[in-house]
């Protein structure tokens, strides 16, 4: 049933969910520890990993964006506002983030841009999931609709 559906979805929402559900490998990335890597030329150690937070947002996201993508899935009715929820979520962790880590020369540029980006992908995957006719159409097609069909004849 789930590989029908997966089939049956419009091509940028399969997108989506294939990306959703492949973002579990960050869990154990996450969890398993290991000697460090650089960014943006500063070497991170998994110590300073966790201690800065992003450990445990990058679980947290290892876990939650799979389930919306078998939300998705399931053609579950509540998974595109779950989704979005997650993604409101998140610009506001992000925001909360570049604003406790920021000094003036940073506030114009990663602050500004990086809160934009996050809240024009948000526009858009609204529009998209609430206003897509594919998308509706994916949806509205859901077994939980056939069900509920069903007991009102």
């Amino acid at each position: 049933m789930m590989r029908q559906n997966y089939q049956e979805m419009p091509n940028y929402l399969r997108l989506i969910t294939t990306l959703l559900l492949i973002s579990f490998i960050v869990v154990p990335l996450t969890l398993f520890p290991h000697s460090g890597f650089t960014l943006h030329g500063v070497s991170v150690t998994y110590a300073d990993y966790w201690a800065s937070g992003v450990g445990f947002l990058a679980v947290m996201l290892g876990v939650v964006f799979p389930w919306c993508g078998y939300l998705f899935l399931t053609k579950a009715p509540q998974s595109r506002h779950f989704f979005l929820g997650i993604l409101l979520i998140w610009l506001c962790i992000d925001f909360l983030f570049h604003l406790s880590n920021i000094d003036e020369s940073m506030f114009a540029s990663k602050l500004w841009w990086s809160t934009g980006i996050w809240i024009g992908f948000t526009l858009f995957m609204r529009w998209y999931l609430f206003s897509h006719h594919s998308v509706i159409e994916y949806f509205s097609s859901s077994g939980a609709s056939k069900i509920q069909d069903k007991f009102e004849s």
